[in-house]
């Protein structure tokens, strides 16, 4: 029999669920081999125990049409999977790879309910069903609906998409501080441990719910990897026990300590042509540079820290060095208390290199918050003290409200430019001054800021 709809079934499986068809499998397979076509139907309406056999189904395609396969482990450079979003896979199955290379899909996608997923149902933890597809398929798809997890830190290779991020939910109970849910890369990775695999998150939410106070979490961390894209977003810590209030805030004025505050993106390894666009991130601190990162495009984002945030761009001591960083074109940085904020780093030189913000618009910061010397902190852009300044720039920007106020808190060398900006002053708050800049009084001081 030689034809292109060639099925188990012709190779003497019976698919009752008990006898072994491991052997029509892989007559099967070397069969559908030698075809033009290379594909093997499983077709509908049965159940094919494999016996815990390896099947490498190396170059076929195996096409599934409502049938299910249990134990087995599936092997094989180049096997492809036909089918839609329906369970395939029975129980004791596992997927492994001889090579680095990635399972291919008809679709373009993997899908969760392969393995028995069901979204809309707290009873599915859809990391475990991620997690079984993870590393072997280029991309894995979550199609509409709430997805409910309790998990935290798993790191993503290839793409983990949604249809839409208006339609697919992932809801994040976490049960301790200090975790997240996705990696993008190698957490905390040095530029040795760089992943390479282009790591992807696009078209889906993140929503964050606890019944209990959960501090210094992030939704999303780029770890050590290379050109790592997160797009059509939307990551949202709104609730009152994933929230700064006032009293956390007024702490962080006086020990400048960002650890207990929750973060939509955190960046915590040595990453590189990083693509950030089309988002929107509600969160204490929505954008977080933990260690330095080269090349960061930005673009369309809405961030909003919240009454009570600390600022919606935030670079710590050790990640000021940051070059190439551009968040350039309807950037909207909303409430907290900083628009952009960079930590202390003293011993920094050449800090913030070619750093661009370029079309951001701040406002409606908390105008409320007091510091120790009783004037309102409150800043559209506080820079930290550093050695040299290698000339970030803040062009074609508007600051408004309560906060509307830049302050460099000091350089030796170096430079800073603020070009066509726009403030809009709200009078009623007392803000001490528009402008201040400190200049180290030091031998041979070479610090000029460019208005």
């Amino acid at each position: 029999k030689v034809t292109d709809d060639i099925s188990v079934l012709d190779f003497g499986a019976k698919g009752d669920g008990v006898a072994s068809d491991a052997p029509a499998f892989w007559l099967g397979i070397f069969f559908a081999q030698k075809t033009k076509s290379k594909r093997l139907i499983i077709p509908d309406g049965y159940t094919f125990d494999l016996g815990g056999n390896e099947i490498d189904a190396g170059g076929v395609t195996l096409v599934f049409n409502g049938s299910i396969v249990k134990n087995a482990k599936f092997t094989g450079l180049g096997m492809k999977i036909d089918a839609g979003r329906i369970q395939i896979f029975g129980e004791n199955i596992t997927l492994f790879h001889r090579f680095v290379s990635f399972y291919a899909s008809e679709t373009g996608h993997a899908y969760p309910e392969w393995f028995g997923y069901k979204a809309n149902n707290e009873n599915y933890d859809v990391v475990d069903y991620i997690e079984k597809l993870i590393g072997f398929f280029e991309s894995i798809q979550l199609g509409n609906g709430i997805h409910h997890t309790k998990r935290f830190n798993l790191k993503i290779e290839g793409t983990l998409c949604g249809i839409d991020e208006n339609t697919t939910l992932i809801q994040w109970q976490p049960q301790y501080d200090n975790i997240y849910v996705f990696c993008l890369g190698v957490y905390n990775g040095t530029f040795n441990d760089r992943d390479y695999y282009k790591p992807t998150i696009k078209n889906l939410s993140i929503h964050t719910q606890s019944s209990v106070r959960r501090k210094g979490l992030s939704a999303i961390v780029v770890g050590a990897c290379s050109r790592p894209t997160i797009s059509g977003f939307k990551i949202s810590q709104q609730y009152n026990n994933l929230v700064f209030d006032r009293s956390d805030l007024e702490q962080f004025v006086v020990d400048r300590s960002s650890t207990p505050a929750n973060v939509g993106i955190n960046f915590i390894g040595d990453s590189e042509l990083i693509c950030i666009e089309n988002g929107m991130i509600l969160s204490d601190i929505p954008i977080k540079i933990s260690n330095f990162i080269d090349f960061v495009q930005g673009s369309d984002l809405t961030f909003d820290a919240r009454e009570f945030g600390i600022a919606c761009i935030y670079y710590t001591a050790s990640a000021v060095n940051s070059q190439n960083i551009n968040f350039i074109g309807s950037i909207s940085c909303n409430q907290g208390l900083y628009g952009i904020y960079t930590e202390d780093s003293s011993t920094s030189w050449n800090a913030m290199l070619n750093n661009i913000f370029n079309g951001v618009r701040v406002e409606q910061l908390n105008g409320t918050i007091l510091n120790q010397g009783g004037k309102v902190e409150a800043k559209s852009i506080r820079i930290g003290s550093c050695s040299r300044f290698a000339n970030p720039s803040f062009r074609n920007m508007i600051c408004a409200g309560s906060g509307a106020a830049f302050e460099i808190v000091g350089s030796q060398r170096g430079s800073v430019v603020f070009e066509n900006i726009s403030l809009t002053r709200e009078y009623s708050i007392p803000v001490p001054y528009t402008f201040s800049v400190g200049f180290w009084e030091v031998p041979n001081p070479d610090f000029k800021v460019y208005l």
